[in-house]
């Protein structure tokens, strides 16, 4: 966007502000006196604390100040009459106030005031500025991929250990009574239910994992490197990320393993995961004359658990388990090209995709202690934003 379109768009967006003006005294604060009201601001008032921030430094060209301790910026600027202080500090965006008035009812109308017209603002700002920007971005590969690594390994951690729960009620002990021998029978009916029920949601949050796993490793993946469209790659199915990732054509275990994934993934998560039906009708009932209706997979419906009495049972959990331990000590080897790719997605650091990060992550992939080395330093610097220790 051209400059002179970005001035037009600025100055109708300082009319709807007229109410806003400058402090006189812009590089001090109203955090630590004594004689202003404190404010938490939620996100169900401001999402995005920084497009405040972005409000008063562009488009009203206001001083702001920071980074300080436990604090990363913070603005001075009088709304009406009112002494006022935006500060997005550690624990999340706060306005001051400092009003001659005690009503703590009248600062709550001010704040809401401010607050309000900001809101408002934020909102044409989106149309104009934002979404057109964020697009050309995007684009242009500055973005970065928030890690969510830790939270999707822990949701199929948790689905894991359920299913593999070693109890197991007993039905023969002794010589209980018919009614005792059939509340264990029927104890261990649910069992079965349940580990069958835990396991299915095991393999699906194990796919869901993959899924975040896969956009995650694949700026620094050796095979498609920096040649990626990461919004297709995105919109795309787990067979294609897969096949993007890891050249199934050339290495044997690259396509053992996709092999065994996707047979996991029709047989066992598929079924479930889309109400119950498979592709090309092979989940209907198809009329046969003087027979009655019979499974369009007819013999091969012995491979499919949910033509079982309990969808899923120990035999097949502990097949489960055993890919995914294979496949996740495989994707950690020298063969599978993602080792440096997917240690860095273990460390929680968002994956920075600009050209100047990725040139510097990809270097340091020489051997581990360069990379680890370099993973301690983004550590650090998260760390220290994260704390606003500066």
């Amino acid at each position: 966007m051209e400059e002179n379109n970005w001035d037009n768009i600025y100055e109708g967006l300082k009319k709807s502000l007229k109410d806003f003006s400058p402090s006189i005294d812009p590089e001090t604060s109203l955090i630590y006196s004594q004689k202003s009201s404190k404010f938490h601001i939620g996100s169900d008032e401001i999402q995005v604390p920084e497009l405040i921030q972005f409000i008063f430094s562009n488009i009203l060209n206001y001083t702001v100040m920071g980074p300080g301790e436990k604090l990363r910026w913070q603005v001075r600027f009088f709304y009406e009459n009112i002494d006022a202080t935006f500060a997005l500090e550690k624990f999340g965006l706060r306005l001051y106030l400092s009003s001659p008035t005690e009503d703590q009812e009248k600062l709550i109308k001010i704040k809401n005031e401010i607050t309000g017209k900001l809101s408002r603002l934020i909102l044409k700002a989106e149309k104009h500025i934002f979404t057109p920007f964020a697009k050309h971005q995007i684009k242009e590969r500055n973005f970065t991929i928030a890690n969510h690594y830790h939270k999707f390994e822990n949701r199929f951690d948790f689905f894991r250990n359920k299913a593999t729960n070693d109890y197991i009620p007993e039905v023969q002990k002794g010589n209980e009574s018919i009614h005792e021998l059939a509340r264990k029978f029927n104890a261990l009916q649910e069992y079965k239910y349940e580990q069958s029920y835990y396991a299915i949601a095991m393999l699906d949050a194990y796919f869901s994992f993959l899924e975040h796993l896969f956009v995650l490793i694949l700026p620094i993946a050796e095979k498609p490197c920096k040649k990626y469209d990461l919004v297709q790659f995105i919109s795309s199915f787990w067979s294609q990320k897969y096949k993007v990732l890891f050249d199934v054509k050339k290495n044997r275990k690259a396509k053992e393993f996709y092999d065994q994934l996707n047979e996991l993934k029709e047989n066992f998560r598929n079924y479930y995961a889309h109400g119950g039906f498979e592709k090309n009708g092979e989940s209907l009932y198809f009329h046969f004359p003087g027979i009655g209706a019979l499974p369009a997979k007819l013999s091969s419906k012995k491979n499919e658990p949910h033509f079982d009495f309990f969808p899923i049972d120990d035999t097949s959990t502990s097949h489960m388990i055993k890919v995914i331990d294979k496949f996740d000590e495989w994707l950690r080897s020298d063969d599978s090209g993602v080792k440096y790719a997917v240690r860095y997605a273990e460390s929680g650091l968002d994956m920075p995709c600009d050209s100047q990060h990725i040139d510097e992550i990809i270097c340091s992939m020489t051997n581990i202690q360069e990379f680890d080395k370099l993973l301690e330093n983004y550590s650090h610097v998260t760390d220290m934003h994260d704390n606003m220790d500066y």
